[in-house]
């Protein structure tokens, strides 16, 4: 039998999520990283928001493998995260392979809004980074007659019966979905008391 068969199956999974500055709107990848004692900015990334003001500090960074490495700069940085804002503080590390890292305070602070088993933040990941719809804003949405996507409710009558949602039909941006109904209402009646459509049997 080959030892190699036997190995485990190792992988090396990183946490990234999409997150924009606030800075100069540009989105970049934050590694959450909980064995990280603070957060960490590459220098590369301060580079595109020299208006950032640089606060001189003396910190001792302990890198997982290496010699320990002394930091010279704070910064107080602003991003967004699929609607959500945050304010914290990073250290900037030169020569750093990371844009971003989010450490262990942050994690903490922010428990709630993070899901290690599904690799999000926010309610987004690499792989999601338009995020989840929050329902109740959807709802508030929905009964404010906002668009939602490529169609929206309309209520066009005054008359009472028109007032509830359950009386009145969804209709498209030019308002013509009601009158379609009505113009080929012999037609869908006659689909509807045939037999089904076939299924390609």
């Amino acid at each position: 039998m080959d030892p190699q068969e036997s190995l485990p199956h190792i992988e090396n999974d990183r946490f990234r999520v999409p997150v924009r500055m606030l800075t100069n709107n540009q989105e970049t990848l934050a590694l959450l990283d909980s064995g990280a004692g603070m957060n960490f900015v590459s220098a590369a990334v301060m580079k595109r928001m020299p208006e950032v003001v640089r606060y001189t500090a003396s910190v001792n960074v302990t890198p997982a493998f290496g010699p320990h490495k002394k930091a010279t700069e704070l910064v107080r940085l602003k991003f967004a995260a699929n609607g959500a804002t945050f304010d914290d503080w990073f250290v900037v590390l030169p020569q750093y392979k990371e844009n971003l890292v989010l450490g262990l305070p942050f994690l903490r602070k922010h428990e709630d809004l993070i899901s290690f088993r599904n690799n999000t933040f926010a309610g987004i990941s690499v792989d999601n980074p338009i995020g989840l719809v929050d329902s109740n804003e959807f709802l508030r949405e929905l009964q404010s007659s906002r668009d939602i996507g490529l169609m929206y409710l309309r209520f066009d009558r005054e008359d009472t019966a028109a007032k509830d949602p359950n009386n009145v039909l969804p209709q498209d941006a030019s308002g013509s979905f009601q009158d379609l109904i009505a113009a080929h209402s012999s037609i869908f009646a006659q689909e509807l008391t045939g037999p089904p459509p076939s299924r390609g049997k």
